[in-house]
């Protein structure tokens, strides 16, 4: 229906269509047309909508004018549908370019969607509401009508955005240029009660654009750099991993990840031991997703080798206890390269990570295990000696290590932390030289740890 709040605030649609296109303000009435009065107007377009007319009578000394087309018609419909379920807010100026955003972007959608459609499948002069409402489920499931969702998800338009959704539109379709679904639409442009809306409503968060970024990522990204505050953040986590179907998977470069193991990878990542809590909590499928395929060891192993002290994370999930009282995260793990969550310590001086490690004996049973390099013995405390942390070494020594010494390299007098070391300008890898050897920390060839896995296995 359209309504006379709508016709006495913004004459200047129905004006265009007026002798010739005199033009209007939101300010007031044209001043060429004193008829057009805002209860003239109300009654006129009601009788449009009811289908009992199809012209707007001409001024006194004017032409006739011409009859509303069946796609002016439609515009008109959908436009006052949309305006009058939007909340707007209390603002004029908010309000007025909210209505001007809502123009442009139905007038594009409308006439794209004509221009695709047989006149026969138009919407005749003197139709009703049940005509329009088969237009509009048409335009739903059409190009245009997904372009106009998309566009009006991005700009924060709640009216057109519930308008077409109750419409039928497909909340997950992509755009064909960039990939963006409307929920990363909605997240790009930190609209966090419209991406809410569309996670409550079923949209997929597991895809992915053209660049590789979903919704997770994003928002893990903007919580990180204070665009969105916790509260909200931890909403939308919870929403999307409770409302998911299917327990959903992204597609990353270290291979799928499930979305509950991938939030749980980034909270730890940042130290967030709370919501780390929360999760397991809240979210059964996540205890059962880190047992599966090692991923409760990939965790552990980016924790151990993050240039981060994340102790307390260690800590905490050494703590984490299944259902049957077994634990969860192995500190007895390995990496690719074979190296123990140890030796990882050790080799990457995290010397509070080390004092956790050792508090657990699962982990101190494997102080003295080492890999073979060039003939010679490689253990938590040879990685220590080597990187020249002496705190790492005694801690060691105290539970039991063995004092096999990391040899020097060629020429030189003592280890590579005593003077000049160079390294990779990679931030997750260390290079060095050993009898004419190239190591990389992530399992050979100085490959990178996210890109290749070494320890650290990549994908996160």
């Amino acid at each position: 229906m359209i309504t006379a709040e709508y016709s006495n605030h913004h004459p200047q649609f129905y004006q265009k269509n007026i002798d010739h296109g005199q033009k209007a303000t939101f300010q007031g009435l044209p001043v060429d047309r004193p008829d057009l009065t805002p209860g003239y107007l109300s009654d006129t377009l009601k009788g449009i909508n009811d289908g009992t007319i199809d012209t707007l009578p001409a001024a006194k000394g004017k032409r006739s004018v011409k009859s509303l087309s069946r796609k002016q018609q439609f515009y008109t419909m959908l436009l006052d549908r949309c305006l009058s379920s939007d909340p707007m807010g209390v603002d004029d100026r908010h309000k007025q370019k909210k209505v001007v955003a809502s123009r442009k972007l139905i007038e594009e959608a409308v006439n794209n969607f004509f221009q695709s459609l047989k006149k026969a499948e138009g919407l005749p002069a003197n139709s009703g509401p049940d005509k329009f409402d088969q237009l509009l489920s048409q335009l739903a499931n059409s190009p245009s009508g997904e372009r106009l969702y998309r566009k009006a998800v991005a700009a924060n338009l709640v009216g057109i955005e519930y308008i077409l959704r109750n419409a039928g539109v497909n909340i997950n379709h992509q755009s064909k240029k960039s990939g963006n679904t409307p929920l990363i639409a909605a997240v790009l442009n930190h609209h966090w009660d419209m991406a809410s809306t569309l996670i409550e409503a079923g949209a997929e968060a597991s895809t992915t654009d053209k660049i590789g970024q979903h919704v997770l990522q994003l928002l893990f990204k903007y919580w990180s750099s204070d665009k969105i505050d916790d509260t909200q953040h931890k909403d939308l986590i919870m929403k999307i991993l409770t409302n998911q179907k299917d327990n959903k998977k992204i597609k990353l470069p270290g291979g799928d990840k499930s979305l509950s193991v991938y939030a749980f990878s980034q909270a730890a990542s940042i130290g967030h031991t709370v919501f780390l809590n929360t999760l397991l909590l809240k979210t059964p499928n996540t205890m059962d997703d880190l047992k599966d395929n090692g991923e409760a060891k990939e965790v552990l192993i980016l924790l151990a080798t993050s240039h981060q002290n994340l102790s307390h994370v260690v800590k905490f999930l050494l703590s984490v206890k299944d259902h049957r009282g077994r634990q969860v995260f192995n500190p007895n793990c390995k990496g690719r390269s074979g190296r123990t969550l140890l030796m990882m310590a050790a080799k990457y001086r995290k010397n509070e990570t080390m004092k956790v490690l050792l508090q657990d004996p699962t982990a101190v049973a494997t102080i003295n295990e080492g890999l073979l390099i060039n003939g010679r013995k490689w253990t938590a405390y040879t990685y220590a000696q080597w990187e020249g942390s002496t705190n790492i070494m005694q801690q060691l020594v105290n539970k039991g290590a063995e004092r096999i010494n990391a040899p020097r390299p060629i020429g030189s007098d003592s280890y590579p932390n005593s003077g000049k070391r160079s390294y990779n300008s990679s931030p997750y890898s260390t290079n060095y030289t050993y009898y004419d050897s190239y190591y990389g920390d992530c399992g050979g060839s100085g490959s990178n740890c996210g890109n290749f896995g070494g320890d650290c296995g990549g994908g996160f």
